[in-house]
């Protein structure tokens, strides 16, 4: 019966971690998707590079970096990695939500 019980406990555990995960992944989008649209609406747009704190939730960031240039069709055109990560005192990095855009290089 021990043993049941340990088991149950350690499934449980589990569980509530996922669903935390999961809760704060969700919350994420939403806030990736309020920072995206801010970022469109500025005269600067979203920037290549850049790192910042997200108001009202301790421990979480937003992180841009290049991706990676392509060229298709002789468009000019760039890849931006948005990232939103969750980070505890003393814990690991945890990525929540990676979304990459393209940016026109407004070549002309």
């Amino acid at each position: 019966m021990a043993t049941m019980l340990v088991g149950s406990l350690l499934a449980f555990a589990a569980h509530q971690r996922q669903t935390r995960l999961a809760d704060a992944k969700l919350q994420a989008v939403a806030v990736a998707d309020e920072l995206l649209d801010r970022f469109s609406g500025s005269p600067g747009g979203l920037p290549p590079a850049g790192r910042g704190a997200i108001p009202g939730k301790p421990g979480w960031f937003w992180q841009t970096t290049p991706a990676r240039a392509i060229a298709p069709a002789q468009i000019p055109v760039r890849i931006i990695r948005f990232q939103i990560f969750s980070q505890k005192p003393n814990g690991p990095l945890t990525p929540l939500v990676t979304v990459e855009l393209v940016q026109s290089l407004g070549v002309g």
